[in-house]
Order: C-alpha cells, then structure tokens, then sequence
C-alpha cells in the first residue's frame, strides 16, 4: 500500500469489526495488551509499544521511556510527549512499521492470531474509530464506517498471505528494510522464530 490511499465505506454489519480490545476480534488492537514481542533482543510489551518506539530510531532514552510503560495506552501517551522530535520520514515509512509490527505479533502469538483472523473469514476487517480515519474508519449513523482503514487492511493482507501459504511466518520474519530501524540502537534486521512459549492472554 502506499502512502496515498483513498477512504473506503463499509457496511458495519458485513465485516469484521473491532472496537475494545474485549470485545469480538478485540486481539486485532495494538491496544489490546498480552501480547509481548521480542525485537532485536529486546523485550517489547505490545505492537503499539514497538510502533511507537521507532518512530524515534535517533533517540534511545524516549524509546526507553515508551518500553518502560506498563500497558499500550501508555505507551502511546509517552511517545506523544515527544511528537515535536519524531523522525522526519515518519509518514514514509509508518505502514512498513505497522505492517512488521503485526507480522511481529503473529509470530510470537500464532496460534492466538491465526484463530482470530479465521473467525474474521472473507469479511473486511476493519478498525472502528471515533476520531481516526487513517488506520481505522468513522462511524456515520447509516450503518456505514468510511475511512482509509489501513490498520484493518493491513490484517486483510496478512489473512491472505497466511491462506495463500499456512506456513509463511512460522520461521520468522525476513528484513522489512525500513531505514533506521534502530531499537536502543540495535539494528533490527528480521525475527527469529520464539524458542520458547510466549504468554498470551489480555492485561492492561
């Protein structure tokens, strides 16, 4: 996908929607917690967090701060502290992080993911937003949710590559290439598979 993309309208009643992270397909929100990653060696508590940190590759005391938090949410309010000093190229390369971040997800809790991307079955999947029309779509009071849904087609693009091909991501996550992708200053280059079991269960 590139970075101009164009709003779409969904009727609500005919996707795979979700909205809080404990409700149906809430496991699909970079908010929902209990869902830890391993990047680069490095403990990481949530896809948000990750997302979030690298929007500051140059600067490894923030990245530090938003590791440190306890849940997504509050991982995402630290960053935004900072949103003056983010990396310039952020809206460039945001999708390719998001899309690594999701692809992260998958590997470290795959059975969990994978359930909940069959449940969707061929419906879009789509993010309700009341304020984000980028990564999500609005509701309008017609039953319709418009808005770019990058987030929710990002999952789709992940549903197909996971049907296409059961085994792809299993052994890892090739190099996304994405410039700067610095985590406390290790490069991060792709994922290994987990050598051992990864927890997975809601925490806030």
């Amino acid at each position: 996908m590139h970075q101009k993309i164009e709003s779409r309208v969904y009727q609500e009643k005919e996707a795979s929607v979700f909205y809080r992270v404990r409700g149906r397909f809430g496991e699909l929100s970079n908010m929902a917690g209990g869902f830890p990653l391993e990047i680069a060696g490095i403990p990481v508590g949530s896809s948000e967090a990750y997302y979030q940190a690298i929007r500051w590759s140059h600067r490894p005391d923030v990245q530090q701060r938003i590791l440190d938090e306890k849940s997504p949410m509050t991982a995402k309010r630290t960053a935004y502290l900072f949103l003056d000093d983010g990396r310039p190229d952020w809206d460039q390369v945001k999708i390719r992080v998001m899309r690594f971040a999701l692809r992260a997800k998958l590997l470290f809790h795959d059975d969990a993911i994978r359930a909940v991307l069959s449940e969707t079955g061929d419906h879009p999947i789509v993010e309700k937003s009341q304020r984000d029309d980028f990564w999500g779509a609005l509701p309008h009071g017609d039953g319709t949710l418009r808005g770019r849904n990058v987030l929710g087609r990002l999952w789709m693009e992940l549903r197909h590559e996971i049907a296409a091909k059961p085994e792809i991501f299993r052994n890892g996550i090739d190099d996304p290439r994405i410039p700067d992708h610095r985590l406390l200053d290790r490069e991060v280059t792709g994922l290994e598979p987990p050598v051992r079991p990864v927890q997975t269960g809601f925490a806030f």
